[in-house]
C-alpha cells in the first residue's frame, strides 16, 4: 500500500471519506454490532469528521477487502450494543482502474426513496433512486436486531428487544434525512405482524422517528419481493418467474410475469429465524438437528401445488449470504455443500472464512435448508437475484409520486 493516511474520526453514526470533486465521495460506517464496513474503491481520500457521504457498495463485513488487500479499516471499539464507536480508519491509494460503483450518494441528492425493512433477523434500510423503472442503490444498511427471537405466534416481543429495534431504526432515520430522501417508508413483516404487542412496537418506533410503520402481509411481501427481484434481473426478467424470499420468520413464493405480475403467490409461517430457533441448539448445528429442521421444513412445502415457471430466483439475506458459499445458482448439490461447510466449525470461524456475519451463518443453516425445500418443490435451481421486498418498496414509492 502506497500513501497511507490515518485519522481518528469522532463517535458519530456515519463516518465521510471524500475525493476531488471529479471523483466519487464515499463512506465507511458500522453495523449496530460495530464491525467495520469496508471502503471498495478508495482513492486519494481525506477524512472528514462529521461528513455523512454514504456508499451504497459498503455490504457485509469486509465484503470487498479480498479483492485487492489495498484496504486496511483499522477499529478501535467497545461494546455499545446498538451504537457507535471511535474510529481509526487506514485508507491506502487506489489504482484508477479500480470498478467504479454505480451506488454513490450526496447529502443533498433529490428525488430519492427510502425503505426501512423490520424482519425478524435484521433492520435494514435502502435509499435509492429510479430511474426508468430500475433501482440505482444510494445507500444500503443492516443491524442485526433478531426482534423474532425465539417468538412464537401470538407471544409478546421482549422490551429489550423493541428498544434496540426503536433505536437501531431511528439511527437509519436520521441517515435517510440527512440523504434528503423524499419519501421514506418504515415496513413490518412477520415478527411484528405475529407479535401479540405489536401495536406498543408501532407507537414506539412512531414516537421516536414520527413514521407509522407499516405491517405487511405475507401477500405483500411476496408481491413486493417480486417486484424488486424482476426490477433487479433487468432484460432477463422474461416469462414465468417463481420469485423465493426465505426471511427469518416467514417463506414467500411468487409467481407471475413481468408483464402482468403476480399470479399466484403463498406465505409461509417460517423462516431461517424461526427454523434454527426451534431446532439449533449447538454451533455448529449437529447431524440430528439438522435432520429435525430438515424435516420440518420438507414439511411445510409438502403436497404444494405452485403453478409452473420457466425459471426462479432466490432473494432475501439467506440466498444472499450464500452465494458467497455455493456461488450465484442455489441447487440441491450446492446447498447440501453448503450445509457441509456451515455444519464443518463454529459460525464464528465461518464468519470469517466467507466475511459473513456470525448472526447469519448461526440461522443461515436454516435458510438453506428452506432454500432447498423450495427449490425441491419447484424443480428449478434458484438463481439469486440482486433485489428483493425494499426495492419493490421503492419502486411503488416512485410510481405513486
Amino acid at each position: 500500500m502506497t500513501n497511507k493516511q490515518h485519522a481518528v474520526v469522532p463517535r458519530g453514526e456515519l463516518l465521510g471519506v471524500e475525493r476531488t470533486s471529479r471523483q466519487r465521495r464515499l463512506v465507511l460506517h458500522l453495523d449496530a454490532d460495530l464491525r467495520a464496513r469496508d471502503l471498495s474503491g478508495v482513492g486519494r481520500s481525506e477524512l472528514r469528521a462529521g461528513q455523512t457521504y454514504v456508499h451504497g457498495y459498503i455490504e457485509g463485513r469486509q465484503r470487498a477487502a479480498g479483492d485487492s488487500g489495498l484496504l486496511a479499516p483499522l477499529v478501535r471499539q467497545r461494546p455499545l450494543g446498538i451504537g457507535f464507536a471511535l474510529l481509526g480508519v487506514r485508507v491506502a491509494e487506489q489504482p484508477d482502474h479500480r470498478r467504479d460503483s454505480t451506488c454513490l450518494c450526496h447529502p443533498q441528492h433529490a428525488l430519492a426513496y427510502a425503505c426501512i425493512d423490520i424482519g425478524s433477523n435484521t433492520t435494514r434500510i435502502l435509499v435509492a433512486e429510479v430511474e426508468e423503472g430500475r433501482v440505482r442503490e444510494l445507500m444500503t444498511q443492516r443491524a442485526f436486531t433478531r426482534i423474532g427471537k425465539g417468538l412464537q405466534k401470538g407471544a409478546p416481543i421482549p422490551r429489550k428487544r423493541i428498544d434496540a429495534t426503536v433505536e437501531c431504526v431511528a439511527t437509519q432515520t436520521r441517515a435517510a434525512r440527512e440523504l434528503g430522501v423524499k419519501d421514506l417508508v418504515i415496513v413490518a413483516t412477520a415478527a411484528i405482524r405475529k407479535a401479540s404487542n405489536r401495536n406498543k412496537v408501532l407507537k414506539a418506533i412512531e414516537a421516536e422517528v414520527g413514521v407509522v410503520p407499516t405491517i405487511l402481509s405475507g401477500k405483500d411481501e411476496a408481491r413486493l419481493s417480486f417486484v424488486g427481484a424482476l426490477a433487479a434481473l433487468g432484460s432477463g426478467a422474461q416469462g414465468s418467474i417463481a420469485v423465493v424470499d426465505v426471511g427469518g420468520g416467514s417463506t414467500e413464493i411468487a409467481v407471475g410475469t413481468p408483464e402482468n405480475g403476480v399470479k399466484w403467490s403463498e406465505s409461509f409461517d417460517v423462516g431461517s429465524g424461526f427454523l434454527a430457533d426451534s431446532y439449533f441448539t449447538a454451533d455448529p448445528p449437529g447431524a440430528v438437528e439438522l435432520h429435525r429442521a430438515r424435516e420440518h421444513a420438507l414439511g411445510v412445502f409438502e403436497g404444494l401445488e405452485v403453478p409452473s415457471a420457466e425459471r426462479a430466483v432466490a432473494v432475501g439475506g439467506s440466498a444472499n449470504s450464500l452465494r458467497r458459499v455455493t456461488g450465484a445458482v442455489l441447487e440441491h448439490e450446492t446447498l447440501e455443500r453448503a450445509l457441509r461447510v456451515l455444519a464443518s466449525e463454529p459460525a464464528e470461524l465461518v464468519a470469517d472464512r466467507f466475511s459473513l456475519d456470525p448472526d447469519r451463518v448461526r440461522v443461515l443453516p436454516a435458510g438453506t435448508l428452506l432454500l432447498e425445500a423450495v427449490s425441491d418443490t419447484l424443480g428449478l435451481p434458484l438463481h439469486i437475484a440482486g433485489g428483493g421486498l425494499r426495492e419493490g418498496v421503492v419502486l411503488e414509492l416512485a410510481a405513486a409520486a
